[in-house]
């Protein structure tokens, strides 16, 4: 689940393994982070080390790159990320190869001119715990491949809203986040038995009467 403790380490030159190690033993998430293209070959084969070493607190997150198109076989070089984030960006090429991290655990992927509207089919990404899906131009990510995701504990949707129905079948859910999820029912929610915590962020919804079948907490925000 979310941990709100984190440290993020940015465009770092170097790695500090200590420094690292001390801020996850004292219980945070450490994730670094490169924007644009400020890292070396050098810096990601340590950084998967790192990945083989510890769990999904550690993470490595990718973002901005907006003077071009971010090239996911650069993922090839830290294939033990068991936390990954691409996200916040405009353009990207080479995105199936994303199918070839076998380690991955949480996943935050927000590419604005997404293509691969049926990416969620990936066998490996059915096996994730946490993932965040950001906003595209295209309404047409293909959400009904989340019936599959057994293993799914927070899910955090922006704006898509396509199968959104798929989603009551997941029923390991136990938090839940829909951002911008506009002019559709989202009944569905009453079947997610397991679930605790529910967020509607800017939905546009006069009432959540809906809702009403579910008792968990609900932290709303209307616009």
């Amino acid at each position: 689940m979310i941990n709100y403790r984190q440290n993020r380490i940015n465009n770092p030159k170097e790695i500090n393994f200590e420094y690292i190690d001390s801020e996850l033993r004292d219980g945070k998430d450490v994730i670094v982070q490169f924007s644009d293209l400020t890292f070396s070959d050098a810096i990601l084969s340590q950084l998967d080390k790192l990945c083989d070493k510890y769990d999904s607190n550690f993470g490595v997150r990718f973002y901005g790159n907006y003077s071009g198109s971010f090239d996911f076989k650069t993922l090839l070089k830290i294939p033990h990320v068991k936390y990954l984030s691409v996200d916040c960006m405009i353009n990207a090429h080479n995105i199936l190869v994303i199918s070839e991290l076998q380690y991955l655990k949480k996943l935050s992927l927000g590419v604005f001119e997404l293509k691969e509207t049926e990416i969620l089919n990936l066998s490996n990404l059915k096996k994730l715990k946490e993932l965040i899906l950001t906003d595209t131009k295209t309404k047409a990510l293909n959400l009904d491949y989340l019936r599959d995701y057994k293993n799914l504990k927070l899910l955090i949707i922006c704006g898509h809203t396509k199968n959104i129905d798929a989603v009551g079948e997941i029923v390991g859910l136990e938090f839940l986040s829909l951002n911008s999820v506009k002019r559709v029912s989202i009944s569905f929610v009453n079947k997610l038995i397991n679930l605790k915590t529910l967020k509607l962020i800017l939905g546009s919804r006069n009432n959540i009467n809906e809702l009403m079948k579910i008792k968990l907490k609900i932290s709303k925000l209307f616009g």
